[in-house]
């Protein structure tokens, strides 16, 4: 299901160049953003008429055509409106801040249809526009699903693409706070090596030569013997950029079973990494905006654990 489509709903879709029928999935999937298994899907079922007659296979569209496609009653769980609790830190027309909590994915996705994601969270949220015209209810950037703090989602299509270009021409300042095992040398340390995917475990990434640049600008706050609390500004945007940057370096986030080769669940039970702050101008206002998240009880236990017991070794 589309996420800016309602059920029980037809819509239409003018045509204005010629499409072959070898192309017409492709073509109807890329007007409804949504996926070519749902469009084929709604062709099986009988929801899509060319002209007015129903339609059961693919077929060419001429210049000038009709196509009406009609949204069924039932969504697929994984694309429903779920109520779920959220912390929201900003909300205005436009966009939509919110801490998010350890534990849940952003947008449902293979592994993760069981509908309680943010992003079914958040159309529940903003239901009564769904459908509407120039509505787009969608994240604008990613987190994985155990990293806690500030995630922007747009509430217009406008403030979505204007978001995406922010994101992608490196406009938005992302902060971290993270807890790391191991004392480093240095205060303040810029990480400037390219990041891919590593050829022993497509799940990980790694330091690549023939990486995607990758850069890092990472700060101490707070310290004892074997760890360290800092601060991490990401200049660009890799999977698992920071996480990858500082276990390369020797000191891996506390809590994280992917790069942590001391890795403990007593510790605390997911990487100790926290989108602490996001920088931008906002996406319709062009105004200056800095939407924060406090450091979470799970990370604020573990560092009064790791004070508690630097004090007792003295």
């Amino acid at each position: 299901m589309p996420y800016h489509f309602l059920p029980e709903t037809t819509y239409r879709f003018h045509i204005y160049r010629h499409i072959p029928s070898e192309r017409f999935l492709q073509y109807l999937a890329a007007r409804m953003k949504t996926r070519l298994s749902w469009v084929n899907e709604l062709l099986d079922d009988g929801h899509i008429c060319h002209n007015g007659v129903t339609l059961s296979a693919a077929a060419a569209l001429s210049k000038g055509d009709l196509l009406e496609v009609y949204i069924p009653k039932y969504w697929p769980g994984y694309m429903a409106p779920t109520p779920l609790r959220l912390e929201v830190l900003f909300e205005d027309e436009f966009i939509l801040a919110l801490n998010k909590p350890s534990g849940i994915v952003v947008h449902p996705a293979r592994g993760h249809l069981s509908g309680d994601s943010l992003q079914n969270a958040v159309r529940h949220r903003c239901r009564e526009y769904i459908g509407h015209e120039n509505i787009t209810i969608s994240a604008c950037h990613r987190l994985d699903r155990d990293t806690t703090g500030v995630i922007i989602f747009s509430r217009t299509t406008e403030a979505f693409r204007e978001m995406v270009y922010q994101f992608s021409k490196h406009k938005v300042r992302k902060t971290y706070h993270a807890m790391i095992s191991g004392l480093p040398s240095w205060s303040e340390c810029i990480f400037d090596q390219p990041i891919g995917i590593d050829p022993s475990n497509s799940k990980k990434h790694a330091i690549m030569p023939d990486g995607k640049s990758a850069l890092t600008h990472v700060r101490v706050l707070e310290s004892g013997s074997s760890w360290a609390l800092i601060e991490a500004v990401c200049l660009t945007g890799r999977p698992h950029q920071i996480r990858v940057h500082l276990s390369s370096a020797g000191y891996p986030l506390f809590g994280d079973d992917k790069y942590n080769p001391f890795y403990k669940a007593s510790d605390i039970n997911r990487q100790a990494l926290h989108a602490s702050c996001v920088e931008f101008d906002h996406p319709i206002t062009q105004k200056p905006l800095s939407i924060s998240a406090p450091l979470p009880s799970d990370m604020n236990e573990l560092l009064l654990l790791l004070h508690i017991t630097e004090n007792m070794s003295i």
